[in-house]
């Protein structure tokens, strides 16, 4: 089921900010023998800067406005790397997203309300809030929010706030972002989301404790706009 966008963010790149500063990036304290790209998310840890990884949650400094080789921060000596440090920055990031996610419809209501899919889950309401983006087929182009979501172990039905404009069918192939192994734990405008990488955001973890906040998503680009949560950067 290919889904091919133009092109991928270098990392996390700047977007705005909240407050309309223009960008103003600060010098850090790099990690020595650390290699550092432009638009990576970093930490502050032990006092100096390192890169952000998926399990962070908390103390999140900023991205990197500048690439920095290996070889040019050793551990013989102090190296400094610019950092945007603005909490109220906003940045464009590309989404990783996997198999679970991506569907194949085998049809839908009449009234264009619903869209099902061979598979599973049958928990009530996994995908309760997600986005839902047709990107083939029938309804190509549509971007839905999920209403309701409900399966019985082999058809999975997924009710959406406005109805598509025509039934959805077996051509009809879809994206829905968030976690599929619980309720409640959808990606949309307004949630959070974790961190895949240094350089991308996990469009299928469960995304409670995510130190990122949606701003907006571009659906065709798998990218969104995401800022550091209030909690989640090193500043509190």
């Amino acid at each position: 089921m290919p889904f091919d966008v133009i092109r991928t963010t270098l990392g996390f790149e700047v977007a705005r900010s909240m407050v309309g500063f223009p960008s103003n990036p600060v010098p850090y304290e790099l990690t020595p023998d650390t290699a550092f790209d432009k638009g990576d998310m970093v930490k502050f840890t032990n006092g100096k800067v390192a890169k952000a990884d998926s399990g962070d949650t908390s103390g999140i400094l900023g991205v990197m406005a500048e690439t920095i080789k290996q070889e040019d921060n050793p551990d013989e000596k102090t190296t400094y790397g610019l950092v945007y440090d603005d909490p109220l920055r906003v940045y464009r990031v590309s989404m990783e997203i996997d198999d679970d996610n991506k569907f194949e419809a085998n049809g839908g209501a009449s009234d264009g309300t619903t869209v099902t899919a061979l598979g599973s889950n049958d928990t009530s309401n996994t995908w309760r809030g997600a986005l839902l983006y047709v990107y083939e087929g029938t309804n190509k182009g549509s971007v839905r929010t999920v209403k309701q979501f409900g399966g019985d172990g082999t058809t999975e039905t997924f009710t959406v706030e406005e109805p598509f404009p025509k039934q959805c069918d077996d051509t009809t192939k879809f994206i829905v972002l968030g976690d599929d192994d619980a309720a409640d734990r959808p990606i949309n405008v307004g949630t959070r989301v974790l961190l895949e990488d240094e350089a991308k955001v996990d469009a299928n973890g469960n995304p409670t404790s995510g130190p990122l906040l949606v701003l907006a998503i571009y659906p065709a680009d798998l990218m969104m706009d995401v800022i550091i949560r209030s909690g989640a950067h090193v500043s509190g």
